[in-house]
Order: structure tokens, then C-alpha cells, then sequence
């Protein structure tokens, strides 16, 4: 099993999980069409297959196989009783509903994020779960889920994001001349990992939200996701990093 991370752009909320690599299934649509008329699909006995006509775009989608097991979530933490594992899962329900609210339209917009390889922006199309393991009082202590996603366009991504309210902590870097280095301070949650994503703070900083892994390596961080540990200023449930000049990030893969 495999930890991934799942970030909403719209609150800025992560969500963590398991999955199974071998569960990672990926498809692509090609944008055709079959080639009509106002009687029906162009055809003719000279012809082994429909006409088509590229109409241009298409979709990617990605089939992934998700665990979720209260016994591992329960792992080091004192709890009055065992939980309910759907209280696990309705994170990822939730993403593919509508929202209801007028500031929300549609279903949010989030990225898939695993290790280094994968980064990319969809939405949730599909979900279903299995529930197994259960006790007397009928709550799961397993859950497999199968999510379907479908990808979007980075513009489509970077809208969501700019629109978006975050309540994180605004980054210490003021107007920052050429060759200072500024500093951000990052909320961290009970996990560790940043309440402040490393794309957001390098999309305000630098202008560019792909600069965030060179920003990482800077800092010495092999995982922005779980920072924990890793930063040389660390306290109060927060930690420092250094935003150095673009210049200095050449070093690090930008």
C-alpha cells in the first residue's frame, strides 16, 4: 500500500489515504465524432467503419482502488470506542456532490498527488465504496473505495485556487529585493503536514505554482506533504522555510 494525498483547491483542505499501486488504472478518450447527417450517421456500403470527424479535446480519466481501515487510523491515538469508518470515506463523497451553496458550482476541483511522479488536477466523477468488518452495533471498520477521476485544465485549477478563501497563515515575505531571502511560516495539522500548500506559496511568491518542489528542495524537504521534522524552524504548531531568490532555486530542478 501506498500513502497518497488528495488537495482541494477550493478550501485548501488535504486528504490522505491509502491505495493499492496495482488499483491505478488510466484511460484517455480521444475527441471524435461520428460523421452525421440530418438523416443519420454518414455511411455507405464502401465503408468498413463510420466516418469521423475530430472535434478536438477528448477526456483522461483515472480509476483508482482506495483503503481505508479504522484499525490503522486508531494506530497511536486514544479513542472512547472504534470508529465508524464512513466517517473516513465522507470526505470523498463529498466531492463529488454539487454544491448547494451559491459560492460553490459544481463539484470541487482537487489534485491528485503521489510522491513526486504524480500531480495532477481533477474532479470526481465517480465513487462507490465496500464495507466489511462489521460490529454489533453495525458501524464498518473497513472500507474499499473505487474514485473516479477526470482530468481538468491547469487554468481550470488556477481559477478554483485564486477564488478560493483560505484562512492560512500569510507568509512573512514583504517585498523581498534582489538576493534576500524571506521567510513564510506554515500551520502544520496533527499529521504534520502543511495547512499551507508549497504550490500556493510559490504561486504567491514567485508567480508560479510549479516552482514548489524546487522551493521544497531549497528547504531541505524531501515531502512537502509531511514537513514535520524536516524544516529548520519548527514550532507552536508551525513551521519556517526560507524563500530564497529565484535565482538560488536553479540548483534544485527549476
Amino acid at each position: 500500500m501506498e500513502r497518497v494525498a488528495f488537495l482541494i483547491e477550493r478550501s485548501g483542505d488535504t486528504i490522505t489515504c491509502l491505495m493499492n499501486p496495482e488499483g491505478l488504472l488510466r484511460r484517455r478518450t480521444s475527441g471524435l465524432a461520428e460523421r452525421r447527417a440530418t438523416g443519420g450517421i454518414l455511411g455507405g456500403t464502401g465503408h468498413a467503419d463510420n466516418p469521423l470527424i475530430a472535434t478536438g479535446g477528448g477526456s483522461t480519466e483515472l480509476e483508482l482502488r482506495l483503503l481505508f481501515d479504522g484499525d490503522i487510523a486508531q494506530e497511536g491515538r486514544q479513542s472512547s470506542g472504534p470508529p465508524d469508518i464512513r466517517e473516513l470515506t465522507e470526505p470523498f463523497w463529498r466531492l463529488s456532490e454539487n454544491g448547494t451553496e451559491n459560492t460553490q458550482r459544481g463539484p470541487p476541483v482537487l489534485r491528485f498527488i503521489w510522491g513526486t511522479s504524480w500531480n495532477i488536477p481533477c474532479i470526481a466523477t465517480h465513487v462507490a465504496e465496500r464495507l466489511e468488518h462489521f460490529d454489533a452495533d453495525g458501524r464498518a471498520r473497513r472500507s474499499w473505495m473505487s474514485l473516479r477521476l477526470r482530468r481538468v485544465s491547469e487554468a481550470q485549477s488556477e481559477r478554483e485556487a485564486a477564488s478560493s478563501e483560505r484562512s492560512g497563515t500569510e507568509s512573512g515575505n514583504s517585498g523581498n529585493g534582489p538576493g534576500e531571502v524571506g521567510q513564510a511560516n506554515l500551520p502544520l495539522d496533527e499529521d504534520g503536514g502543511p495547512m499551507r500548500r508549497f504550490d500556493e506559496v510559490a504561486a504567491s511568491e514567485y508567480g508560479n505554482p510549479e516552482m514548489a518542489w524546487a522551493l521544497a528542495g531549497a528547504n531541505g524537504i524531501d515531502d512537502p506533504l509531511t514537513i514535520a521534522g524536516q524544516s529548520q524552524g519548527q514550532g507552536g504548531g508551525a513551521a519556517q522555510i526560507a524563500l530564497p531568490p529565484v535565482s538560488a532555486l536553479s540548483g534544485f530542478g527549476l
